[in-house]
């Protein structure tokens, strides 16, 4: 069966100025479509990966936790930031099951370690099992144990490509709050134009050039990663960068329609 990685970017999902801001009827919308595209054949095999927006990139940065463990006084902002994203967690896989879709949330803090803020060791076996018995693995942004800082980040989007690297996926689709990638920053640049194709060798410069107050890096994280996937690219991989802040955007995208920005080789 054909393998989609879609990600729900955090900003899609929330408000990441706003503290615990979930965009709940957004998200109630987002699983009815994915839930259509499933009945339509658009989706055969699919895992969700969810960024984690207000509910953990603010107290995140605000206590320091992605330079890693450096003071014990870092431990309960910890485990509240922790608690708070499970919130977002159940969120998404109520909004899931309302829709229709037996999904599974999988911790990558429980199947994962890390050193030196770089992944070490993973185990994809429930994933692997889960799909095989038909369900959608659930996974989100999480803070992995670090056997040399103490703790690290594992963003969404590096998630993603993990797991499109491990099960050779046909599609990897990040879902965000802006069509894709654009010449400049919109919300800053009202003048700036989208790229409705973007080569593996323009990714340098916009790499360079966007950059925001955001522990994954924001579009330029996003670019950073994808480069991972290159090869797979290369060999007919999918990638797509696109909005789902107004309906039928997944379909669309699914049906190889124009909209967003599609990574080329």
């Amino acid at each position: 069966m054909t393998l989609t990685i879609l990600k729900l970017g955090g900003a899609l999902l929330t408000d990441k100025a706003q503290p615990n801001s979930l965009r709940s009827k957004l998200l109630a919308r987002i699983a009815r479509e994915i839930r259509a595209c499933m009945d339509e054949g658009l989706l055969e095999s699919l895992i969700l990966v969810h960024g984690v927006g207000a509910y953990g990139h603010l107290p995140v940065l605000q206590h320091k936790l992605h330079l890693g463990l450096q003071f014990p006084a870092q431990l309960m902002p910890f485990s509240q930031t922790q608690s708070q994203v499970m919130t977002l967690r159940s969120a998404i896989v109520a909004a899931l099951r309302e829709a229709g879709i037996a999904s599974v949330l999988i911790l990558p803090s429980s199947s994962a370690t890390a050193k030196d803020f770089r992944v070490a060791r993973q185990c994809w076996q429930p994933v692997e099992g889960f799909l095989h018995i038909g369900m959608t693995p659930v996974l989100g942004g999480d803070m992995l144990f670090d056997i040399a800082s103490g703790f690290s980040v594992y963003g969404g989007d590096a998630i993603s490509v993990d797991l499109a690297l491990h099960f050779n996926a046909a599609r990897l689709l990040f879902a965000t709050d802006v069509d894709g990638v654009f010449t400049a920053d919109p919300q800053r640049h009202p003048d700036a134009r989208p790229i409705s194709e973007l080569s593996l060798s323009q990714m340098n410069g916009l790499m360079l050039s966007e950059r925001k107050l955001d522990v994954s890096g924001s579009m330029a994280g996003k670019l950073r990663e994808i480069v991972r996937v290159r090869e797979q690219i290369r060999a007919g991989m999918e990638v797509r960068i696109f909005s789902m802040m107004e309906p039928g955007r997944l379909c669309a995208a699914l049906s190889g329609q124009d909209g967003g920005t599609r990574v080329i080789p």
